[in-house]
């Protein structure tokens, strides 16, 4: 079976003329996408826009499905488009779905799942379409930028694509963040065993017992699969990325570490949760500024590695409805997930 990447090259390869089209021709690629049997999402855009010139981003997404999956996962109401900008970390969301058209009453059909015995092994379905107005939607500045673009399907992700904004200057870098959430005090003090079990308090900034181990290159996480409750859902995470320039921090920031260690923070990454509800296309958002501890100081280009494990619903006013959701995060030049789970 084909991969995100491949339908991106194979099917979805549009010259800059399809592109940029009033109406381009997609019947000839949704046919061939039928045919290939590909079961999931794919996206696929310029990788160069002179923005001295064009004032917009065609983006073209692919999905192939079976008719359960239409079914279970309504395409119009769970299809978005995620962008981001690795050199500043600004991320931009926007529903992915072409503005509906009114239909009579008569024509619409109620949405219902299938009988189990309907159309065994149910029939293979498939769909190309331009996000219209993609650069507006997501609110872009238009910019001179590097920027990565997915699509989200709920829990199917596509390729990344990078697209390049070229303008007249070079593009923005950007600005050390804070960190947020501030580590919780006690959590130093579980580790030490201080405190009595259950878990350690968080938010903290070292690895514990349920932190994923880290790629060599990129990040992992984990959410739990089952939440008892919508005010809590704690995220546990590990990373190695390059330092950028602006991730370095030198004002000498020390939290406390377990075995009354002193962990000196050297740099501070953004981390982007994006938390998707089954039935609504745009997803809650948390922007996290993550400290990295080290001992010596550390400079561009260098590898740095940290962890997180944060309760993204604790001290804020956010809430999850019962039911299905699925976590993806936002990192770097990378889009990470899908860790799905249920309230």
């Amino acid at each position: 079976m084909s991969t995100s990447q491949e339908v991106a090259n194979g099917i979805l390869n549009l010259l800059d003329s399809e592109f940029f089209a009033d109406s381009p021709n997609l019947g000839e690629r949704e046919m061939r996408l039928v045919r290939s049997d590909f079961e999931g999402i794919a996206v696929n855009a310029p990788a160069v826009i002179d923005i001295t010139k064009r004032q917009a981003l065609p983006v073209v997404v692919g999905i192939g499905k079976t008719t359960r999956r239409q079914w279970e996962v309504y395409e119009p109401k769970n299809l978005s488009l995620v962008a981001w900008d690795p050199d500043t970390a600004q991320v931009y969301l926007s529903d992915a779905s072409p503005p509906r058209v009114k239909r009579p009453p008569e024509e619409i059909t109620s949405r219902m799942p299938p009988e189990p015995d309907e159309e065994p092994p149910y029939a293979q379905t498939a769909s190309v379409k331009m996000a219209v107005r993609a650069k507006d939607r997501l609110e872009l500045p238009w910019a001179p930028a590097r920027l990565r673009l997915a699509a989200v399907h709920f829990d199917w992700l596509s390729n990344v694509v990078p697209v390049e904004l070229r303008g007249e200057r070079e593009p923005a870098r950007g600005k050390l963040r804070k960190i947020s959430p501030e580590p919780n005090p006690r959590a130093a003090e579980a580790e030490r065993g201080l405190l009595k079990k259950p878990a350690i308090p968080l938010p903290s900034y070292e690895a514990t017992p349920l932190s994923p181990k880290a790629p060599p290159q990129g990040l992992a996480f984990t959410v739990a699969s089952k939440l008892a409750a919508s005010t809590s859902l704690p995220v546990y995470g590990s990373f190695s990325t390059q330092a950028r320039q602006w991730h370095i921090d030198r004002s000498g920031t020390v939290h406390p570490g377990a075995g009354g260690r002193k962990l000196k923070v050297v740099a501070v990454v953004p981390v982007t949760l994006l938390v998707f509800t089954l039935d609504l296309p745009l997803p809650k958002r948390f922007d996290w500024g993550v400290p990295v501890y080290a001992e010596g100081p550390v400079e561009a280009g260098s590898t740095i590695a940290g962890q997180f494990a944060i309760d993204a619903l604790r001290g804020g006013t956010t809430r999850l409805a019962s039911g299905q959701h699925t976590a993806y995060v936002v990192f770097d030049s990378g889009i990470y997930g899908p860790q799905p789970f249920s309230i």
